[in-house]
């Protein structure tokens, strides 16, 4: 089980990263666990340390030339499956409001909350930003991450069919960027937020934006 569940973690790394930085990792791990067996299994006039060492040995060259390979490039297609599915998502919600004449709350509130994620994910590539996943969930937390020009910004997102999003959430992410050295932060939520989440943002480096944005590929 303890194999699995690394197995696992490795996973899901490599398939938050890019598809290229995954590949360049299971390439470079297959390059150099020659050179880690090599390391390892150094010669020893004790046959004790020459079993240990050897045993080591053996457990580099699983790692590095198979199970580190696998998991990223298994990672990498996941990446990529998992973009091309935001892009759909968004895609189709969008033509769904157009050919409809639905207005964007309605649109938006047809989709699940991890669907939600994945459009907002989406848009942000399509403004140019790297984005990254996180384990947020639906709850609660940060659930993007977006890199440009190195900087770091996060984002939280709320699917919220009626309640509007109040200044304690906004205050919630504010407080993460804070603690991360975040250069600035996005909520982007399905409905729309209180007075007293939008006074408090003005001056925090954060942006509210609302589905209906996202929906006309508005740009900042």
């Amino acid at each position: 089980m303890a194999r699995k569940g690394l197995a696992d973690d490795i996973f899901n790394m490599a398939k938050k990263l890019p598809w290229w930085i995954s590949l360049f990792i299971a390439a470079l791990s297959y390059i150099a666990s020659p050179f880690m067996v090599d390391l390892l299994s150094a010669p020893s006039e004790e046959p004790i340390r020459n079993a240990i060492s050897g045993a080591w040995a053996f457990v580099a060259l699983i790692l590095f030339k198979y199970a580190l390979p696998i998991a990223f490039v298994f990672g990498a297609m996941a990446s990529v499956v998992e973009r091309a599915r935001a892009k759909r998502v968004l895609s189709r919600t969008r033509n769904r409001m157009n050919d409809n004449a639905f207005d964007a709350p309605q649109a938006l509130a047809d989709i699940s909350w991890r669907d939600f994620e994945r459009l907002t994910a989406a848009y942000f590539r399509e403004q140019g930003f790297q984005v990254q996943e996180t384990d947020a969930g639906p709850d609660g937390g940060v659930d993007l991450e977006l890199y440009k020009d190195s900087k770091l910004y996060l984002v939280q997102c709320k699917h919220w069919k009626t309640q509007h999003v109040p200044v304690q959430k906004v205050r919630e992410l504010y407080g993460i960027m804070a603690a991360k050295g975040a250069e600035g932060g996005f909520f982007v939520a399905s409905g729309n937020f209180t007075t007293e989440a939008k006074r408090f943002a003005l001056d925090k480096n954060i942006l509210l934006i609302h589905g209906a944005d996202v929906l006309k590929t508005a740009e900042f």
